[in-house]
């Protein structure tokens, strides 16, 4: 019965007038090529196109394009017009190929390097091991830490360090006091600062708030009028009190104050701090920089409180702050104190309702 169904299925082929799939021999073997792809049209110089050879439908290339010759001497890295077996074309001159450091780089590290083209480019190091984890930052004088940036060790510095508090920006703008004025009150009033020990000397200051086990403590609300609510501002023309002053608030009155502050109207516009700022208490302010925040130097206060529209901040951390008094060129800097490298030890979001209470 099996042999009569085979031959029965064989004159119905027949019969019908069925050919073979391509690629296959009417055995059912597999159909090996012994001639060319002949085109099934005419096919241009460089392209391609259907054809067919004893097996069945193949893919058929017109004359091959050849090298594209440059019509004018090219120069190194250069591109410019050429001609090959199908016409014009793009022709490249030698290549400019790897650059080479100038000097022996780090792994992660780049700098000043040379082509084969004799042109300046940036170089690479090695790649670091997986477990190998650079700092967020350069620092200029590291050989690891680099990045090609020369140093500034014989450059000037600016350094601010305030009694009070650091106010960055218009205090009397409507964005500072919808979106900072809040984080400069205690966390249980969904703000982001708390109660802290104070240096004996800001007493007189204001920040006196309470004793607890012999120390002095401020609360950390900084909305509170200065000077343990006596804090004046004063009309610089007449000299007399106009209104009560805040902690985070100069003692000019408010409009003379704001003749003062940058604004930003464009709605495109970067801010950069060329300074390393130093305050026991509030940094603080709305930056209203819509595009980049960049600080040259450091940021060292007791609480943080800055705000901003712009989409993105940086720091630059100066290396002369690692260094202050130890280095022969730096004896005559004088600062608060030196700045270890930054490390991140807590990154804390907090919700609408406010940051929970620390210990």
């Amino acid at each position: 019965m099996n042999t009569r169904w085979v031959w029965m299925a064989a004159v119905i082929l027949a019969v019908v007038g069925l050919e073979p799939a391509a690629g296959w021999a009417v055995d059912g073997n597999a159909c090996v090529v012994t001639t060319g792809c002949r085109p099934s049209r005419p096919i241009g110089c460089g392209q391609s196109g259907p054809g067919t050879n004893n097996c069945g439908y193949c893919t058929a290339y017109g004359p091959s394009a050849g090298t594209c010759n440059p019509l004018e001497s090219l120069k190194c890295g250069q591109s410019g017009p050429g001609k090959n077996n199908c016409g014009s074309c793009t022709a490249y001159g030698p290549s400019a190929g790897s650059c080479t450091p100038l000097r022996s780089l780090a792994c992660g590290a780049s700098g000043p390097g040379r082509n084969a083209c004799g042109q300046s480019c940036t170089a690479y190091g090695p790649s670091c091991p997986s477990s190998w984890k650079r700092y967020g930052f350069a620092v200029p004088e590291d050989p690891e830490y680099n990045f090609g940036l020369p140093s500034n060790e014989k450059k000037d510095m600016l350094a601010l360090a305030a009694k009070g508090n650091i106010v960055i920006g218009d205090y009397t703008s409507n964005e500072f006091r919808q979106n900072t004025l809040p984080l400069l009150q205690p966390r249980n009033r969904r703000g982001t600062t708390q109660a802290y020990v104070i240096d004996p000397s800001d007493a007189a200051l204001g920040y006196f708030s309470y004793a607890h086990k012999g120390k002095p403590y401020f609360d950390g609300d900084y909305t509170q009028v200065d000077e343990n609510g006596r804090g004046q501002k004063i009309d610089p023309r007449t000299g007399r009190p106009v209104g009560p002053r805040r902690f985070y608030e100069s003692t000019l009155p408010d409009a003379e104050f704001k003749k003062l502050a940058e604004t930003c109207s464009d709605s495109y516009c970067s801010g950069t701090i060329n300074a390393t700022l130093f305050t026991n208490h509030a940094l603080t302010g709305y930056m209203p920089w819509t595009s980049s925040v960049n600080f040259f130097g450091s940021m060292v206060s007791r609480d943080d409180a800055l705000s901003s529209r712009a989409s993105a901040m940086s720091i630059a951390h100066d290396i002369r702050l690692l260094k202050a008094g130890q280095s022969s060129n730096l004896t005559t800097l004088t600062l608060p104190l030196g700045i270890k490298r930054p490390k991140l030890t807590s990154w804390e979001e907090c919700p609408a309702s406010g940051c929970p209470t620390q210990p």
